[in-house]
């Protein structure tokens, strides 16, 4: 009986020391240090507006903070400082509104955007997420839409600054955003290396690029030809009735519609025009035409 109660409690004791796992275990970060948060890329700015809630649900992180607070019906309106967030949810409606009469950017559906700092330079607005905007500018003021181009009101569209708008976004799915201009005025689109104007009733659709479509900085030493061909380097310019012809002649770059070439030494690219090829001077032989191949009964 000792013997077998000594057994015992010696089983006991081993069993209270038996190691117990964790389930799951501790996780270990993969990036070290963590990267910055959006409070580093967005810092407070001295500008203020004033942000209003439609319907339901509209949020707001003011800056500097790393939480949201919703705008319920009895406190609809928040004032909030450059480097604040607003928050839109699905079939919710919210608005921000600078003072004085300037801009406004309202947001209907599910919608996330940033107050940028004109102070810094920055556009007054960054929409990281939007199913429809509508927006009214100021002349030079300026708006970041999703995906990185810029949509502008010119600065000398109108001396008296008066707003011109709306120009209406809309997110037509994974790959396009659709950008309306129904104001009286112009607007101005850059996106990547393309900076167009569009009038009252024009309508833009822009790729959602994995790249992003922020403008890229046109180097000034380039120079645009006939047919939106940009050359920038040692390059001779030849007569060509076709389109645009180059021939290289020492470093140099060569970019249109949408491609980069570089050429060697004595070397030409030819761009043809989107259209009839129109005929040479008088008394001189239009481009050559190449024949068609022959066919299969032919000898």
């Amino acid at each position: 009986m000792l013997r077998a109660g000594a057994l015992a409690l010696a089983l006991a004791c081993c069993a209270c020391f038996i190691p117990t796992q964790r389930i799951p275990g501790v996780m270990k970060p993969k990036v070290e240090p963590l990267p910055a948060g959006t409070l580093e890329s967005f810092p407070p700015g001295p500008e203020e507006v004033l942000v209003v809630r439609h319907a339901d649900p509209a949020q707001v992180r003011p800056a500097g903070l790393a939480s949201s607070f919703p705008l319920p019906f009895y406190d609809k309106q928040a004032r909030v400082n450059s480097g604040s967030w607003v928050f839109c949810g699905a079939g919710g409606r919210l608005e921000v509104l600078w003072p004085n009469d300037g801009a406004s950017v309202m947001l209907s559906g599910m919608g996330t955007g940033v107050i940028g700092s004109e102070s810094r330079g920055e556009p007054i607005f960054y929409v990281r997420q939007v199913e429809r905007a509508s927006m009214f500018l100021l002349p030079g003021d300026s708006v970041e839409l999703l995906g990185g181009a810029i949509l502008s009101v010119p600065a000398d569209e109108d001396e008296a600054r008066r707003r011109v708008g709306p120009f209406v976004v809309e997110n037509r799915g994974r790959e396009i955003l659709r950008v309306l201009n129904e104001a009286k005025g112009s607007g101005r689109i850059e996106f990547r290396e393309a900076r167009f104007d569009f009038d009252p009733g024009h309508v833009v659709d822009l790729p959602l690029l994995e790249l992003g479509g922020k403008p890229i900085q046109v180097d000034p030493s380039f120079r645009t030809l006939p047919g939106g061909v940009e050359v920038g380097g040692e390059v001779v310019v030849l007569p060509d009735p076709a389109g645009t012809r180059v021939r290289a002649a020492g470093d140099h770059e060569i970019r249109g519609f949408g491609v980069r070439i570089r050429l060697g030494q004595g070397e030409e690219a030819t761009f043809l025009n989107l259209g009839p090829v129109p005929a040479g001077p008088p008394g001189q032989p239009g481009p050559p035409v190449e024949a068609p191949p022959p066919g299969p009964d032919a000898d």
